[in-house]
């Protein structure tokens, strides 16, 4: 069948040229899915599937496209339908756990999870998936030993420095957890929650101008996120800053506050 072209453009030659290249019809379906045109990629999984109905990677794409869609039955077959062709294949396995927990089934998506560390021991995305899971379940120290790993490994995802952070915080570890939300603000300057998690422990630790920048960051991210004026009124109140402090809290009340 000879090499798979890997650009777009080369892929929809290699189709044009050989109708019932399955294997071609795979990849495109992969681009599709990398490109966020999930019906497209639906459509080239399909065709790969019946040309060559063991096509493992056509499984894999359907499945990923699926679980973007919101077709989360399917999708979750498609990717078990993929793991019996390639038992071996890692992202078969993350992605089935990745609606498993959607779907709230956690048990079923860190075993997924774990099959993945044991197929690949060394892949960064299967230990933060995991460290996703296991901070459904509330175990925060395996969430902050396996982002440890993951971030040895080679992630860059924000995302698995603020599980960290949330987790050390719940843990009490208050400095280390302000620097993985500042780490994470620095890989995607508009996290919001980042940002928001991080004001909080400001102004749990009296720091109300830092807290303040962070309210304040929130809040020209989403000018409506209510918790972000009432934590930022508070602040301005302990700094005696009435006039603001009430100005917060006036368009909090607008969102549905209630002080107590």
């Amino acid at each position: 069948m000879g090499r798979i072209p890997q650009s777009f453009p080369d892929l929809a030659e290699a189709i044009r040229l050989d109708p019932a290249n399955a294997a071609a019809y795979a990849a495109r379906s992969a681009a599709y899915v990398a490109g966020k045109d999930y019906d497209r990629a639906i459509a080239d999984a399909n065709e790969a599937i019946r040309l060559d109905p063991k096509d493992a990677l056509a499984y894999l794409n359907r499945g990923a496209a699926r679980a973007e869609k919101s077709e989360y039955l399917q999708s979750i077959a498609d990717s078990t339908r993929a793991i019996e062709l390639d038992p071996n294949r890692t992202l078969a396995y993350l992605n089935r756990a990745s609606v498993y927990a959607l779907q709230g089934m956690l048990a079923n998506s860190l075993r997924d999870c774990d099959k993945a560390i044991e197929i690949a021991p060394k892949s960064a995305k299967a230990f933060s998936m995991r460290a996703k899971v296991r901070d459904q379940l509330g175990d925060f120290d395996k969430v902050i030993a396996d982002c440890d790993t993951g971030i040895r490994l080679g992630c860059t995802d924000p995302e698995i420095y603020f599980l960290r952070a949330r987790s050390r915080r719940i843990r009490g570890a208050v400095a280390p957890a302000i620097a993985d939300y500042t780490t994470a603000i620095g890989l995607n300057p508009k996290f919001l929650l980042a940002y928001f998690n991080r004001g909080s422990i400001f102004f749990e630790t009296g720091d109300y101008d830092k807290a303040i920048a962070d309210f304040t960051q929130v809040l020209t991210i989403d000018p409506k996120f209510r918790d972000a004026l009432v934590l930022r009124g508070s602040a301005y109140a302990k700094q005696g800053e009435t006039a603001r402090a009430e100005a917060d809290f006036a368009e909090a009340k607008k969102l549905g506050f209630r002080p107590k």
